[in-house]
């Protein structure tokens, strides 16, 4: 007689160990001789033997509730050796295909956030142009708005880019070749939420802010300013206060809070950098 034997945990085991490796697909990559990882839970980095949590807690919390859960297998991590860059891409809930990338510098440990097209994978490859260096004939920009180099090449000692596989319109993109998004110029900001001001008890008014703003002399940031009595609320937010690069000094305003918040924002085909920034205060009081 042959008795079939009992079902152990071992097979239940394996399945679950099947479906782990599934959504664990593609979510490991390898830069500066350390293995960079997206756990589910966490982004850690690791050199074989000791690792470590690379993400605040606010960005860790936000960037595993917005996954939704019916296409995690779907999520990639990916380097950028040229710029010192890891990326993680996940579907937001809702979202059919890959629509947000996580960007962490694994220098600073600063990471930013950007919108994709409804992509099915991204991956680090290596791009040549069409055009290696740029003719002054070839170059049909009008002088005052050519943002481009003519006859010459930038330098990197690692020539590597972004490869982005678009799910619904058969394109390959490729980022940070030019400064426009298909063409088009990029919305983008720079963002401090819920700034303690008076040591979280009194109020204060903003009356100023001063920014350090690096960029083609004209071009117009826009910012604001928005307070808070608690944190959580809703921030009130004051109107865009435009700022022109070059001759601009600051932006005067009106917001109240105990937590202070300012935002930086353009859409612009050319490139800015925000160094730094002063905030002018008065003292309200606790109440």
């Amino acid at each position: 007689m042959i008795r079939r034997p009992p079902r152990s945990t071992q097979s239940r085991s394996s399945a679950a160990s099947d479906v782990y490796k599934r959504q664990a697909l593609n979510c490991v990559a390898e830069l500066n001789g350390e293995h960079w990882v997206f756990t589910g839970k966490d982004v850690i980095r690791h050199d074989g033997q000791n690792f470590a949590s690379v993400v605040q807690d606010r960005i860790k919390n936000e960037l595993v509730a917005s996954i939704d859960p019916l296409r995690i297998h779907t999520i990639c991590v990916t380097a950028r050796h040229r710029d010192n860059q890891m990326w993680v891409c996940i579907p937001t809930q809702g979202s059919p295909w890959l629509n947000r990338a996580y960007i962490i510098n694994v220098l600073t440990g600063d990471c930013g956030v950007m919108d994709l097209p409804l992509v099915s994978f991204v991956a680090r490859g290596i791009v040549t142009e069409g055009v290696g260096s740029l003719s002054w004939d070839a170059d049909d920009q009008p002088w005052d708005e050519d943002i481009t180099s003519w006859d010459q090449q930038s330098y990197s000692p690692t020539e590597d880019s972004i490869l982005i596989c678009d799910a619904d319109d058969n394109k390959l993109w490729s980022h940070g070749l030019v400064d426009t998004a298909d063409g088009q110029p990029m919305d983008a900001f720079i963002e401090r939420q819920s700034l303690p001001i008076n040591e979280n008890i009194n109020r204060a008014l903003v009356t100023r802010v001063l920014p350090r703003l690096e960029g083609e002399s004209g071009e117009v940031i826009y910012i604001r300013v928005g307070g808070q009595a608690y944190f959580n609320q809703p921030i009130a937010w004051s109107p865009q206060l435009p700022f022109e690069i070059g001759n601009s000094v600051g932006v005067d305003c009106q917001v109240e809070g105990r937590l202070i918040s300012v935002r930086f924002e353009a859409r612009t085909e050319r490139a800015w950098r925000l160094h730094s920034y002063k905030m002018e205060v008065v003292d309200l009081g606790i109440f």
